[in-house]
């Protein structure tokens, strides 16, 4: 639910601000009652409306005397349900002209609600062009790849790469006011309160970096595995397993990760393609060298990261020591001077308090991942099933003749099983390779995992050659 709030003085009684607030919800379209709490809008105006007068609205209305001037402080709060931070900023510029319609009309000034429906027209306006972007984008790109591959299923896939495009290139609509500057529509967003940063920036920016390979990798392979008349379909089981995976840990190993998947698709596109997509495999390795440039940007902070967690227990030791003595000293003091200490898990807003948070986000220190232990040991668990799948499925279609008919296995069930053991191997490679290179604990699973894994795409390269030479 987003929340805009506003507070002002009104130099008259209670009787006479009652009067003016009903008048104005009368005539703005809120409903009430016990006079301070007024709603409006269509139950699911929020899924099917872009007019944001017909959205769930909540307005509250509290007010108070002042005992030096005896005016009454008047506060305001829009809650807009349903739509959280899915409000962008033209709609924030929206409500924001609302509560100053509201402050105006309580003030005893003018109002002309004629400018609020001119701004919701300007919203909706804004809202129809950013939605015809992206439609446009998805449909030019799915246009363009059924082209160039002439398959059917090449129109999903081209049209989700359009639509991330058009997210993209609307973001900048999101986030320009109409008519307000910037500034005096964030000013009644309510103030978040003050605590100190857990994390640094450039720790922040690997974790929104790699939950946003994760969610594309999880939609691309979704999209591959349905249309597997177009792409194979256990290449989409790779993507979902390693998108995954990204929302799960939080190690700049995965960008080893990715780096070798990238890489396979292109050995994979050079050796078992021509044309378009033998060239596509010369993007695909540029966009695996810019991912091992940014594992080794983050590496260098996440390394920095552990040589300070190694550091921290002793120092640990000795704030444990200092809350028990003060917790000691507290349950000896009296209940007043008890209630006059301030409460030391308060965060208060103070200069020291605001350079702290700042070194703590400036610092190029990224904290090592709870998980890496896990991800470690996954890498010896992928490669070993993926090595032994490999080399049973191998082994199995080789005397298919006898077996498979006694079986009742079809050679594109086998075709797809292999599939799956190449994906295990090529995961138990790259996440061992991660491991080592991020330096995580118990190297000699990681090295294991890179070893049996690293036999199995040995192997599948060796068969692709000679296919190829063959």
């Amino acid at each position: 639910m987003a929340q805009l709030e506003r507070s002002f003085k009104v130099n008259v009684d209670e009787g006479e601000l009652q009067r003016r607030l009903a008048a104005y919800a009368g005539q703005a379209g809120f409903t009430s009652q016990d006079g301070r709490t007024y709603r409006r809008g269509i139950g699911v105006g929020n899924l099917l409306a872009a007019y944001p007068r017909n959205t769930p609205t909540e307005l509250n209305v509290t007010w108070r005397r002042d005992p030096d001037d005896w005016q009454l402080n008047v506060d305001t709060r829009i809650n807009v349900g349903g739509r959280g931070m899915g409000l962008i900023v033209p709609e924030i510029e929206y409500w924001s002209a609302e509560l100053d319609t509201l402050e105006k009309a309580l003030t005893g000034r003018m109002v002309d609600l004629k400018d609020l429906k001119n701004y919701a027209q300007s919203v909706v306006m804004r809202r129809l062009l950013i939605g015809l972007v992206i439609v446009f984008c998805i449909v030019l790109g799915g246009t363009l790849s059924r082209m160039l591959f002439e398959t059917p299923a090449a129109f999903w896939m081209g049209g989700a790469i359009g639509g991330m495009l058009g997210i993209g290139a609307v973001r900048p609509l999101t986030r320009r006011p109409i008519r307000k500057p910037l500034g005096s529509v964030i000013k009644d967003l309510p103030a978040a309160p003050f605590r100190q940063p857990d994390a640094s920036l450039l720790e922040m920016a690997m974790r929104r970096d790699i939950r946003s390979w994760g969610s594309w990798m999880i939609v691309m392979g979704i999209i591959s595995f349905v249309s597997a008349g177009f792409l194979d379909s256990a290449w989409g089981i790779l993507l979902v397993v390693v998108g995954l995976g990204s929302l799960i840990f939080r190690t700049p190993a995965l960008y080893i990760v990715y780096g070798v998947t990238l890489v396979w698709a292109a050995v994979n596109n050079a050796l078992g393609s021509s044309g378009t997509w033998a060239v596509f495999a010369l993007v695909q390795l540029v966009m695996a060298v810019q991912t091992f440039g940014q594992f080794r940007k983050f590496n260098q902070a996440y390394q920095a990261g552990q040589r300070k967690t190694a550091q921290e227990p002793a120092e640990a030791v000795l704030v444990q020591e200092a809350k028990l003595e003060y917790q000691g000293a507290a349950s000896e003091s009296t209940e007043l001077d008890a209630q006059a200490q301030p409460d030391p898990t308060e965060q208060v807003v103070t200069q020291e308090a605001l350079e702290a948070a700042r070194a703590t986000l400036e610092r190029p220190l990224i904290k090592p991942d709870p998980n890496a232990s896990a991800f470690t040991w996954l890498s010896l668990a992928m490669g070993f099933f993926g090595l032994f799948s490999l080399v049973a499925l191998l082994s199995f279609s080789i005397f298919q003749g006898i077996f498979v008919q006694a079986a009742n296995i079809s050679e594109q069930m086998i075709g797809f099983l292999t599939g799956v053991a190449i994906d295990f191997c090529l995961l138990g490679f790259s996440t061992g390779l991660g491991s080592l290179l991020a330096r995580h604990r118990f190297k000699g699973a990681a090295i294991a995992g890179l070893i049996l894994g690293g036999l199995g795409i040995g192997i599948i390269l060796t068969l692709m050659v000679l296919a190829r030479l063959g």
